[in-house]
Formats: C-alpha cells, sequence, structure tokens
C-alpha cells in the first residue's frame, strides 16, 4: 500500500475514534431522528425561556423539601407497609416524607405549542435500596398527563412487573385523553393534589443499579413515544424534565409555563435565588418576606434627585406586597436640596417610566398606563390568581429627554394570600 494510502487511513480512523469518543447526550451534532428530537427541544427550550444559567441543576441535586407543619415523616418501612395506600396520604405528609414532584415535556414544543410540563406529572421517592437482584424500589403516585403521545417510565418494554408502565395504560384509557390537566382548580382549592377526572395511581417501580450507590430520582427513565433515549435534566442544558416540591400545581392545558410561572424564566437563567420558584406562599414567615423594592425607590436623573412611589388600592401603608388583578399606581417627584418634593407629570412623552424585567424577559413591557386626567400612571399587574412574581427588575424614569434608572425587585402576591396575610 502506498504512503499516502496509509496517511489517508490513518487520518480517517483517528477522527472516527474522535467523533466516537465525543459525542454524548447532549446532542450537539446531532445524526439519528431521536437525537435531532432532543436537539429541537433544546433550541425550542432556549427561544422560550433563554439560555439556562451554567449551575442550574433543574431541582434533582440541590432542591430541599419544605416542610412548614412540621409534620412527623413517614419512614421508608412505614410507607413500604402502606403500599399502594400513599395515595390517600396528604400533599403535607407527603412534603414531610421526602416525596417530591416529577413533570416532564414529551419533546413535541414548538414556539406555537404549550411547552407546559405536564405531559407525566409524578411523585417519587426511593423507599428501598438494590434488592438482591440489584433493584432499588421508588414508590410513584402519578397525578397526570397532558400527552396525546405516549409516554413510558421505567422501560417502553418491561419485562417483569414494576419494571415500567405507559401512563394513558395506567389510567385505563386511550392516547386521546389527557387526564387531570384541563380543568382549572376553584378558588380556595389546592392545585397541587386536585382530583378533576381520575384518582392518582399507585406504582411500585424497580430500577436497576447501574453501579454500587442506589440511584437518585434524576435516574428514573421517562420516554416520550417512539425515541429510545430518555428525557434528560442536565446541569446547565435545557430540561426535558424538572423536580419539584409535592405542592406544586402543575400547568393546565392552552398554557404556558412562562404565563403561568413567570417567575421560571429567572430561575432557567439562574435570576431567580429561590429553588420554589412555584410557591405562591413561599415567603410565609412574615419576618422574612423579601423587601428589596418596599413602596419607593430613588434614583438620580441628570442631576436631580427623584423618587418614584407605588400604592395599591386596599393595600396597607407601608406594606411590601402588591396584589395580582389590581393595578399599582405611580408617582414620581423631583427631591430638592431642602428635601421638598415636588410631582411631576408622567404624561408618558416627556416625562415617562418604564418597569422591565433583566435577563431580558418582558413581564412588564407596555404595561404602564398613563391618565389624561392626573399626573400619576399605573402599572397593570398579572391577572391570574396562582401567579407571584418575586422578579429583578429595571425602573427607568425618563424626565425631558434624561434617563435615570435603578434595580430592584418586584413581589406580586396572589390576592387570595394576602386577603389572608394581611
Amino acid at each position: 500500500m502506498k504512503r499516502r494510502q496509509v496517511l489517508l487511513l490513518v487520518v480517517l480512523a483517528l477522527t472516527t475514534a474522535f467523533v466516537s469518543c465525543s459525542k454524548d447526550t447532549s446532542y450537539s451534532n446531532p445524526v439519528s431522528p431521536e437525537e435531532k428530537a432532543h436537539d429541537a427541544f433544546k433550541q425550542a427550550f432556549i427561544s422560550e425561556f433563554g439560555e439556562p444559567d451554567s449551575n442550574q441543576d433543574w431541582g434533582f441535586e440541590t432542591s430541599t423539601t419544605r416542610n412548614t407543619e412540621r409534620r412527623a415523616a413517614q419512614s421508608n418501612e412505614q410507607l413500604l407497609a402502606l403500599g399502594e395506600d400513599i395515595v390517600n396520604l396528604s400533599i403535607e405528609d407527603l412534603m414531610a416524607s421526602g416525596f417530591k414532584r416529577i413533570i416532564a415535556e414529551d419533546l413535541t414544543v414548538s414556539q406555537n405549542s404549550d411547552f407546559d410540563y405536564n405531559d407525566i406529572v409524578f411523585d417519587a421517592k426511593l423507599v428501598q435500596e438494590a434488592d438482591d437482584e440489584g433493584y432499588s424500589t421508588f414508590y410513584l403516585i402519578v397525578r397526570a398527563t397532558g400527552a396525546h403521545k405516549k409516554i413510558f417510565v421505567g422501560s417502553t418494554e418491561p419485562e417483569a412487573e414494576g419494571e415500567g408502565f405507559e401512563v394513558h395504560e395506567l389510567f385505563g384509557v386511550t392516547q386521546k385523553d389527557f387526564i387531570n390537566t384541563v380543568s382549572k382548580p376553584k378558588e380556595g382549592e389546592n392545585a397541587a393534589d386536585w382530583r378533576k377526572d381520575h384518582n392518582p395511581v399507585f406504582y411500585a417501580l424497580k430500577v436497576k443499579n447501574t453501579s454500587n450507590t442506589a440511584p437518585s430520582l434524576i435516574d428514573i427513565p421517562i420516554y416520550a413515544e417512539d425515541n429510545p433515549l430518555a428525557l434528560t435534566a442536565k446541569k446547565g442544558q435545557p430540561a426535558e424534565k424538572l423536580c419539584v416540591d409535592v405542592d406544586y400545581s402543575w400547568v393546565v392545558e392552552k398554557e404556558k409555563m412562562r404565563n403561568w410561572y413567570p417567575t421560571f424564566m429567572h430561575y432557567v437563567v439562574g435570576e431567580e435565588p429561590e429553588q420554589s420558584w412555584w410557591h405562591t406562599t413561599y415567603w410565609s414567615d412574615e419576618e422574612a418576606q423579601p423587601d428589596e423594592w418596599g413602596t419607593a425607590v430613588y434614583m438620580n436623573v441628570g442631576s436631580k434627585r427623584y423618587v418614584i412611589t407605588f400604592e395599591q388600592q386596599g393595600m396597607k401603608d407601608g406594606v411590601l406586597k402588591f396584589a395580582t388583578e389590581k393595578p399599582i399606581t405611580i408617582r414620581a417627584f423631583e427631591i430638592d436640596n431642602n428635601n421638598t418634593r415636588t410631582q411631576i407629570d408622567l404624561d408618558g412623552q416627556t416625562n415617562k417610566i418604564s418597569v422591565l424585567c433583566s435577563g431580558n424577559h418582558s413581564h412588564f413591557a407596555n404595561s404602564i398606563n398613563y391618565s389624561n386626567t392626573s399626573m400619576d400612571a399605573t402599572l397593570v399587574t398579572p391577572n391570574a390568581e396562582k401567579t407571584i412574581i418575586h422578579a429583578p427588575v429595571e425602573i427607568t424614569l425618563t424626565v425631558g429627554g434624561s434617563k435615570g434608572s435603578v434595580k430592584s425587585t418586584i413581589n406580586i402576591w396572589p390576592t387570595s394570600y394576602l386577603s389572608s396575610h394581611i
């Protein structure tokens, strides 16, 4: 064989080896249709929510379950003794016993799709580490599916009982049926465990140990129809499944995650410090509530000093909370050297204000209304009973063509929560 041919073969062999060694489930260079589906999901995720923070673990590593009621936890022995009766435990009891909720998206996403992470919803806990055959057991409470695709947990072709299921078959419905994702919860109803169409279903899932350590929640395999690659939740990469507390209220059909839980977008990009971005009553301790904003902010515009105040009808003076479904009145005052305040006319043209979320999000874009009869402006709050916004914002005041900005935080709470705490 000629020397040139030998060198060509060596180069080809090294190239093949490099590609083989470097390819992983990040699908950076998708080849198969299955890889392309996951890669398309990644692109759609970034378009919808932004580029994930490099340390974002999607709740599988660092999140801890709150137990504000300080209920007694059920031991694994007690849970094993309960068996399928764990479906009768309350959300508070499940939380105290260490159950977590897994929610997943089935890869069929685009800019026009719902992107709701309700294609399968189940609670899970490792209750028994490896048996003699090397299987660990998770107890699952399967609660919902909003998918028209088949969704498998454990295995797409389980060989033995306990090794997997398809969610529609588990509920005994057709693939065309949604389970518990259509009806919205009523006022005062706990959406974390509401049962509109079907009761939750118990399943004892066996997962094969692949090392000397027992599997964790992220190791529970979930598959979308016709794709042998399990859904992933890699740190710092778009997540196809998420781990939340069992009091999480999953998104209903025809709603988007970004609309139902606006704070999720900040969580994705690392701007929301709380793991529990879905909790409408997270700051239940009055003394622990964030107070970065309050009812006023100060800033300079050019050489002058201004204060912007925020007031909401029905809220107590000085209360550091705002309610959903009520506009916030905004007033701007110039402060002179004698500390005298003079209100300026926010006319929306010469003098105007903006409240924009950081991270290129726009929860409050185009939400400032200006009055023709007063000097005030109003900030329109989200019209959603289940919405909480604890969001970093940039407040910009324009006066006569000059601008000044300050970064702060806005806290908007569901009206039902505020009415019971104020």
